[in-house]
């Protein structure tokens, strides 16, 4: 009979502590970022280059498409981080303010996420911005830089989106960034990513000389991958943090190998475009090492005998209902 009362005891203790007791993994937090692919609304903008995303255009962009859209890129959005979605998310390709309110309402997130955007002079009619939960993240100040011009490369290269903030009590940093892609060709494009490499590595230094223990978070989609120069010699964004020199930057997405996966595809080739760095003082503080990932489940995929890859909402001009975004997402885990 002891026994027996010892036993249910122990299972009622068992069932209480269960419910009592923190989750393990309660402390993670998120920064991800998301190259959500022309996140348009099906309004006109006589101030944008939106034609192609009206209900008469090349895309038949209703608000029904427009609305799918919205709830496949809040589906994504939920499953980053342990805590129905990342603290903070960085953004490309997205239209206007409208989009991001809309982005959270569907994500009934209006409570929880805040958001920072500014109209940039992109002749796609496409900006950064980023989406912060307002019980982690309080933002400072915001501001769009543009990169200098220089022999050769024409004005008009896209703006770096700088966030300043209190994450978690520490005053941090963040760069978003959207490159020049690689449409016009690899060599022919390299120069302008250069240039906002340039811009990047400026701002950094400038972070720096005000506090040589500045917490930054650079992240974007690079159009290049962690090996080229942009990244690697300009932005001196190291994979090995053991290599690390003080006013460096940890990429940890520098030792992914791109012939397994990446967070595009080209071709046949996985290529690993969309990155978060981080600054020494944030790695050392913060960062929980080994955490940098690419999102990328079986559903966000799209297979076929000739390809399999991002799961788009266009190939080519055919209207794919269920895709998502030619990019998987990327995120890091912090403490």
């Amino acid at each position: 009979m002891k026994k027996i009362l010892w036993l249910f005891l122990t299972l009622i203790v068992t069932f209480v502590l269960s419910f009592c007791l923190p989750d393990e993994k309660s402390d993670v937090n998120t920064i991800a970022f998301y190259n959500v692919e022309n996140l348009f609304d099906y309004h006109d903008d006589p101030e944008a280059n939106d034609d192609d995303f009206l209900p008469g255009g090349k895309y038949h962009w209703t608000q029904k498409r427009y609305e799918k859209k919205l709830k496949q890129i809040a589906t994504v959005m939920s499953k980053l981080g342990d805590h129905d979605g990342p603290e903070l998310l960085g953004l490309a390709e997205i239209e206007n303010s409208h989009v991001l309110k809309d982005l959270i309402n569907v994500s009934a997130s209006s409570d929880i996420y805040g958001f920072i955007h500014q109209e940039s002079c992109d002749n796609r009619g496409i900006d950064v911005a980023l989406l912060y939960k307002k019980k982690s993240f309080k933002p400072l100040s915001h501001k769009l830089y543009s990169p200098k011009s220089m022999e050769g490369v024409k004005s008009g290269l896209r703006e770096l989106l700088l966030v300043k903030g209190i994450l978690n009590k520490d005053t941090t940093y963040l760069l978003i960034n959207h490159w020049t892609s690689r449409r016009t060709g690899v060599e022919k494009s390299e120069r302008k990513r250069l240039i906002m490499g340039m811009l990047v590595r400026e701002l950094c230094d400038s972070l720096f000389k005000i506090n040589k223990d500045s917490e930054i978070i650079v992240m974007g989609d690079f159009n290049d991958t962690p090996h080229d120069p942009s990244i690697v010699e300009v932005i001196m964004a190291k994979g090995d943090a053991e290599k690390m020199g003080e006013e460096d930057l940890f990429n940890g997405f520098g030792n992914f190998d791109a012939l397994k996966i990446g967070s595009t595809k080209y071709g046949k080739n996985w290529l690993t475009f969309d990155q978060i760095m981080m600054s020494k003082a944030f790695y050392k503080q913060h960062y929980k090492k080994g955490s940098s990932e690419i999102y990328h489940p079986e559903w966000m995929h799209y297979k076929s005998n000739l390809m399999n890859g991002p799961y788009r909402t266009f190939s080519g001009s055919k209207y794919q209902e269920n895709g998502f975004s030619d990019h998987f997402p990327v995120f890091i885990n912090f403490k």
